[in-house]
């Protein structure tokens, strides 16, 4: 990195720095207990910076007292325990209903003035789980985008050692020529999903490259579903599918030996108890042979549970799912989640996962 690189970062630096300078200078001499939120603020502004632009905050010790300063107040003042929780619990009321990047400093100062308070203060702050959910959400944000920056990173450094030893660098001072890619290399077809099948690419050379119009248009292609027709006897009812029999979700099965099935998404689940049956209340039991239960693939249940359309589940990797006809969707983000708000979240094994 040259000088004139060097004097830039620490200009910058200063900048971000002097904000939170004049944001202490802001709060008053005399710290009350009705400045709590301020200071809470002035030290997420200051967590916020890099270690390189916190050692230039010259008013830091002005902070470190203020924060003893309520620290004390709220010890010495038993009777301002509401105020000081209504104080957090406005800051967490003030917080938008979704989450985006652009509101980490206030979800921060929020959790900061929270982490202030004593114990018993704490639990006056009645919407708290509405900050831990606002704070989660923040997390993975953030998570998302280091991650994009560090993938971009990589890619910038790898664009600027594949140039630098061809000679090929652009006069741009930090745009890198990258070649297209030669050959790449696929994975075979997925299954075909909602009309359409995907391949991953195994390998590309050179190892860095720019994929072209025609090599990422070759990784999707659109598809038929097949649907496995169900061996026809004179015991069987069943339905047509896409022009073909099988049996539709929903549909109750009993073979030879009594046992009870409910078909969903291709599946056959054994229904094992009356608490599972009384679900279907109402609903046909079709007597089929005993070749028909098993031309279905079986799939174990937990905890003797079929789970229902609309049923959020939680894998041991903590992503949720909802179950819609059969088919687990992810949940990516709190805006989808709360859609379901109030529901349940049932915490399964990554086997029962993986069996949708």
């Amino acid at each position: 990195m040259d000088d004139a690189a060097i004097a830039t970062l620490q200009a910058a630096d200063q900048i971000a720095a002097q904000t939170v300078i004049t944001q202490i200078n802001a709060l008053p001499v005399t710290i009350a207990l009705t400045n709590a939120a301020a200071v809470s603020a002035a030290r997420s502004a200051y967590n916020a910076l890099t270690i390189n632009q916190q050692v230039r905050v010259s008013n830091y010790s002005i902070l470190q007292a203020d924060e003893v300063a309520i620290a004390a107040l709220q010890t010495a003042n038993p009777s301002a325990d509401q105020t000081a929780a209504q104080i957090v619990i406005n800051q967490i009321n003030a917080l938008p209903a979704i989450v985006v990047l652009a509101d980490t400093d206030a979800v921060w100062a929020a959790g900061w003035s929270y982490t202030a308070l004593t114990a018993n203060q704490k639990t006056l702050v009645s919407n708290y789980l509405t900050l831990k959910i606002a704070d989660t959400a923040i997390t993975a944000l953030q998570a998302a985008a280091n991650a994009a920056a560090a993938n971009a990173a990589a890619n910038a450094a790898a664009a600027k050692t594949v140039s630098s030893g061809s000679g090929s660098s652009s006069s741009g001072g930090g745009s890198f020529y990258v070649p297209p890619c030669n050959t790449v290399v696929y994975s075979d077809w997925g299954t075909c999903f909602n009309g359409v099948q995907y391949r991953n690419v195994l390998s590309q050379t050179p190892y860095y490259c720019t994929f072209t119009a025609s090599q990422q248009a070759v990784r999707s292609k659109n598809c038929n579903a097949t649907i496995s027709a169900v061996p026809a006897t004179s015991q069987i009812s069943p339905k047509k599918v896409l022009g073909v029999q099988a049996y539709a979700n929903g549909t109750l099965l009993r073979g030879t030996d009594k046992k009870i099935y409910v078909v969903s998404n291709g599946m056959l689940f054994h229904i094992k108890n009356s608490k599972q049956l009384i679900k279907y209340g109402g609903k046909e039991i079709i007597n089929v042979d005993n070749s028909v239960i098993s031309s279905f693939p079986k799939t174990s249940v937990v905890g003797d549970e079929v789970y229902e359309n609309g049923t959020l589940l939680r894998g041991t990797d903590k992503k949720i799912y909802v179950i819609s006809n059969g088919i687990l969707t992810h949940i990516k983000n709190l805006k989808e989640l709360v859609k379901h708000a109030g529901k349940k979240v049932i915490n399964v094994g990554n086997n029962v996962i993986a069996q949708y």
